[in-house]
């Protein structure tokens, strides 16, 4: 099994997602921003905007949370700029569960304060202040593909941290902000998320998310900053990943998976020297066996383009592997990192199941 220098599949048919409107807070003052950001809003946004924001208020203050649609959640980690942390993330929603595709997205990230007394924040009824919050808000109409559940595509970008993320979805009525007679009152979920976020400013090696992907497809030139916001998989401007919603793949299928490498030590020519190596383990009932394992990944003076830059460019690794030979089952994937500069090395395990 030979590795594959880029991880491309087949394109096809994905969820197409679009966004009447959007907003997003961050740092001091979020109340003022808030309201200034709400005039910009029509009528029913402005209402919306207001419900939800109250709604993931009384969560944080330890109010039970709305019994709304179920949302499953799903993000990554990727270094970013301005000592932040790029997070882009799927919200998946089952079509049934809602009675309209017009829905109003509002999420508010909260940091942790460090342990020992804080002063509690009024407004938030946490130790948090407003300074360590920030806060996004979508207004969107959804569209998804026959008997597959609705998918909401968007990032935050935030700095190293332990967070509590709080994400309201609220159904949004027509135009005038009125409802039929008789209709049910349109349906409001609250879902809390920690999120660990990493540093990737401090000078360690480090890797982003693996991401396991359905397929990983090849863009004809860089998306604008408009599409990205909707398509934030698209992160490598020169391909888009779209994300497994499962680990489980059919041996008539590929197994995708790309990350990036940051912080690996360099040479004098400013090249790292770093190895990937993919070994799949078989699980069974006596344990688990060495299943097969790809020829190594190598980034490294010999095998990078001579514009490669390590302080500025991070190392893009990836395999997509044929499944075809790989019995139905149980299967880890162990991923090993290695700086042979630095001399350090890095482990991700992943699990997932080969059907028919």
């Amino acid at each position: 099994m030979q590795p594959l220098a880029r991880v491309s599949t087949r394109p096809r048919l994905i969820l197409v997602l679009a966004a009447a409107v959007s907003i997003s807070l961050t740092g001091f003052g979020l109340a003022q921003q808030r309201d200034r950001a709400a005039r910009k809003l029509d009528k029913v946004q402005q209402q919306d905007l207001q419900v939800l924001v109250k709604a993931v208020d009384q969560a944080i203050a330890g109010s039970p949370a709305p019994a709304g649609p179920p949302m499953s959640w799903q993000n990554h980690y990727v270094k970013a700029v301005d000592q932040k942390t790029f997070i882009p993330f799927r919200i998946a929603i089952e079509q049934a569960a809602l009675a309209t595709p017009s829905v109003s997205l509002y999420l508010r990230a909260v940091k942790r304060a460090a342990a020992g007394p804080a002063k509690t924040d009024t407004r938030t009824g946490t130790n948090a202040t407003a300074a360590d919050a920030v806060e996004d808000a979508h207004f969107l109409d959804l569209r998804a593909e026959a008997q597959q559940p609705y998918t909401i595509t968007r990032s935050l970008a935030l700095p190293a941290g332990d967070y509590d993320l709080y994400v309201a979805l609220k159904e949004r009525p027509r135009g005038d902000g009125g409802r039929d007679k008789g209709a049910a009152a349109p349906k409001i979920t609250v879902m809390k998320q920690a999120l660990v976020v990493p540093d990737y400013w401090n000078g360690e090696m480090s890797t982003s998310s693996v991401f396991v992907a359905d397929k990983v497809e090849p863009l004809s030139q860089p998306l604008t900053e408009a599409e990205l916001v909707t398509r934030p998989y698209a992160f490598m401007r020169r391909s888009e990943i779209v994300p497994a919603a499962a680990l489980r793949f059919s041996k008539k299928g590929n197994l995708s998976v790309v990350f990036q490498v940051y912080n690996a030590s360099l040479d004098e020519a400013r090249k790292p020297n770093v190895t990937a190596d993919f070994t799949f383990h078989q699980k069974a009932e006596a344990g688990e066996k060495v299943f097969n394992r790809t020829d190594p990944q190598v980034f490294s003076a010999n095998t990078l383009q001579p514009e490669f830059d390590g302080s500025i460019h991070p190392v893009v690794a990836g395999q997509e592997i044929p499944l075809t030979s790989f019995p139905e089952g149980e299967y880890r994937l162990e991923i090993t990192v290695a700086d042979r500069i630095g001399n350090k090395t890095l482990t991700h395990n992943i699990a997932f199941v080969v059907t028919p």
